[in-house]
């Protein structure tokens, strides 16, 4: 491969996506100290930037500028593209649900797939046009909840998948608000915003117990955040917040959220964020990893520190392990059991840039950019 973007794992096989030629790429991890490329697809002309193994026989890998191309890999060896699906733009987030795929686009709207009769060629059963793109989708049950960007948040009645239909909408305060994200816990929707003023930048919180008349309940500003994504655990939120860095509301109280701790520092950069127990634990793009205690410290202090030699991108925690691709540092593994003072346990550097780990069992799957897929045995 030359230039990995992500990777899934079935059996003996791992699959992955290559945003340059060939594209598609299955390699033998039977043997993990002795991976092999045995079979390809695409061509010279691919960007695909996202792979999803369906079942053990069928692969979905999103071609960025084409649509999402269906692989049959009941072979492995001689992988075949069976079929393409296309719906008119480019596909910016989606949600499985059941049986069915749903999809937003830029142009389009809410895109529903039935995958009920086969993986292989899933059938587009309804579609519902919205007036601005989708930025993020979130099913619960028959609604799903979509940011879509300067058009607020649309909320659709997909009970009947052939026929699905705008039942609400909570509109963005102005025409220079993007809604983001969105996540829906306990008849509330949980949305960030990246606008022009503190009023209309960070966190909103809007009832949708009855969606034909969503309301707002409160909302938090964090002015100049950038607000891309929320995380809602129990009674907090989680918002990452560009530059402002890492924000954790309390939202026991819908109506009276607050502030319950932030981080930030110069140089600050906060990418990525997984939870585990009461502790946050959040890459820094620059500084390594900050460990918050998302339960009982009501300050910004944060409760620990690992500084790391990379560019941290992505983790894993298994366990009280934290498994981090750190750029150029290599793949890190951290001991987390005492949140207060996490420790290297060992590291590798291999060549390349890892920007994404995927752990199954003892072994992690590294993907490095242009040095393609690396399999790390961890046991040790």
């Amino acid at each position: 491969p030359y230039n990995c973007a992500d990777v899934d794992v079935e059996g003996d096989y791992a699959y992955i996506a290559d945003w340059h030629s060939p594209g598609f790429c299955v390699i033998e991890i039977a043997d993990p100290s002795s991976p092999s490329v045995v079979g390809s697809a695409g061509g010279t002309t691919v960007h695909y930037t996202k792979v999803a193994v369906a079942n053990p026989d069928t692969v979905y890998v999103v071609d960025q500028y084409h649509g999402i191309r269906v692989i049959d890999v009941t072979d492995p060896t001689d992988p075949d593209i069976v079929g393409l699906i296309t719906i008119g733009g480019y596909p910016w987030n989606l949600a499985v649900q059941d049986d069915h795929l749903y999809v937003v686009d830029d142009i389009n709207g809410l895109w529903i797939f039935d995958m009920t009769e086969t993986a292989l060629e899933p059938e587009q059963v309804g579609l519902c046009p919205l007036p601005g793109y989708g930025s993020d989708v979130h099913v619960v049950g028959d609604l799903a909840y979509v940011a879509c960007s300067h058009a607020g948040l649309q909320i659709v009645d997909v009970s009947n998948k052939a026929a699905p239909e705008v039942v609400g909408v909570f509109p963005a305060p102005d025409s220079y608000t993007t809604f983001t994200a969105v996540r829906v816990a306990d008849n509330l929707a949980y949305i960030t915003s990246s606008g022009s003023d503190f009023e209309t930048e960070g966190l909103i919180i809007v009832n949708v117990k009855h969606p034909s008349v969503p309301y707002e309940v409160s909302s938090l500003g964090i002015y100049g955040s950038n607000a891309r994504e929320v995380f809602v655990t129990g009674d907090f939120a989680l918002v990452t917040a560009g530059n402002k860095g890492l924000f954790v509301a309390d939202v026991s109280y819908p109506r009276f959220p607050a502030f319950f701790s932030s981080y930030s520092e110069a140089d600050y950069l906060p990418r990525a964020v997984e939870t585990s127990g009461d502790f946050a634990y959040v890459l820094d793009d620059l500084n390594g990893m900050r460990v918050f205690d998302i339960t009982t410290s009501p300050s910004a202090t944060i409760v620990g520190n690992l500084g790391l030699s990379g560019n941290p991108r992505q983790m894993e925690i298994v366990g009280g392990v934290a498994y981090v691709a750190d750029g150029g540092g290599g793949l890190k593994v951290i001991d987390i059991s005492i949140p207060a003072s996490p420790g290297l346990l060992g590291s590798i550097a291999p060549f390349g840039n890892q920007v994404d780990v995927a752990m199954q069992g003892d072994i992690a799957y590294v993907a490095a950019e242009n040095r393609g897929l690396q399999i790390i045995d961890v046991s040790n």
